[in-house]
């Protein structure tokens, strides 16, 4: 997969079932890396435990930095968890007229830059089939965000992040029922997300199950750089609700 966004968990190599072959995980990872050619992060991710050989495919390149997140599902033909907010906060799906405001949001969710966000949050990403974002608002300001991406019966979950500010309200839970909501509306049956370990309790609060892992190899960056990684997928802090 390749979207040009600057992130590890957007780009490179995904393997759907368990125990891929090692001959294709290197070919599609020479084109991947003939692709990216060093103009943004990306990574090779598989689930289960991958073999030594996978490993050594994946430290040739340089993604020698290893992860394993957790797999969590929601099945949404069901009763949903509710959209609780406090009294002075709105919830809206952001329009593509808003993309501005929806990068200025995030950057200020993930305490980053909207550099980082030029490509997630531009009128024609949030113009396609199967995306949906949406915000809390206080104020006219955004002060949380989620994104679901669906595809088929699916939809990830991602993007769950919190103004520094605003969290231990409840947002990171909201915005993101009004994710599962707004997909369930649109006929998606399932739903599927990677918490962080601070972020996993409340999804499990809302009703998702842990299924299984995926091992995420990505380059081996400094601290300063590690918002390469999306919000919500394993990133730090902006997962936290």
């Amino acid at each position: 997969m390749l979207t040009r966004i600057p992130s590890v968990d957007l780009n490179g190599v995904f393997a759907v079932a368990p125990d891929p072959p090692t001959a294709g995980i290197a070919a599609s990872a020479l084109v991947a890396s003939k692709q990216i050619s060093g103009s943004f992060p990306w990574s090779i991710q598989l689930p289960g435990v991958p073999s030594p050989a996978i490993r050594a495919v994946a430290e040739s390149y340089g993604l020698k930095t290893t992860e394993r997140r957790s797999i969590y599902v929601l099945r949404l033909d069901r009763l949903l968890p509710a959209v609780t907010l406090p009294a002075d906060t709105v919830l809206r799906r952001v329009s593509a007229s808003r993309a501005d405001d929806f990068a200025a949001g995030l950057a200020m969710c993930w305490e980053s830059t909207r550099y980082f966000f030029r490509r997630l949050a531009t009128p024609e990403f949030l113009s396609l089939p199967g995306i949906a974002a949406w915000v809390a608002e206080c104020n006219g300001e955004i002060i949380a965000t989620a994104m679901g991406i669906a595809i088929d019966e699916w939809v990830t979950v991602m993007a769950v992040a919190t103004r520094p500010d605003q969290r231990r309200r409840g947002l990171g839970g909201a915005v993101t029922a009004a994710v599962l909501q707004d997909s369930a509306r649109c006929g998606t049956r399932w739903a599927a997300l990677t918490p962080t370990a601070g972020g996993a309790p409340l999804y499990r609060g809302m009703g998702f199950t842990k299924v299984g892992a995926v091992t995420v190899f990505s380059p081996d960056v400094p601290r300063s750089l590690s918002a390469t990684r999306l919000p919500g997928r394993g990133g730090g802090a902006p997962s936290l609700p």
